[in-house]
């Protein structure tokens, strides 16, 4: 899960500091990641918005 677990948070972060190319970055992940259960990419989508939601408080309050 290392790999994977690098991949997200790479997604993460090019999201945050790049958000016109946040869907390239994210279906570029998804292409190289097809073996990955449904369930398994709504829970990494879930946890990258998460991530950037508590990021981009974090940078505007």
């Amino acid at each position: 899960m290392g790999r994977l677990a690098d991949s997200w948070l790479f997604i993460s972060v090019a999201l945050l500091e790049d958000t016109e190319n946040a869907f390239s970055v994210q279906e570029k992940f998804w292409q190289n990641n097809a073996m990955l259960t449904k369930q398994l990419q709504l829970e990494l989508v879930l946890i990258i918005a998460k991530l950037n939601s508590d990021a981009l408080k974090f940078l505007f309050v």
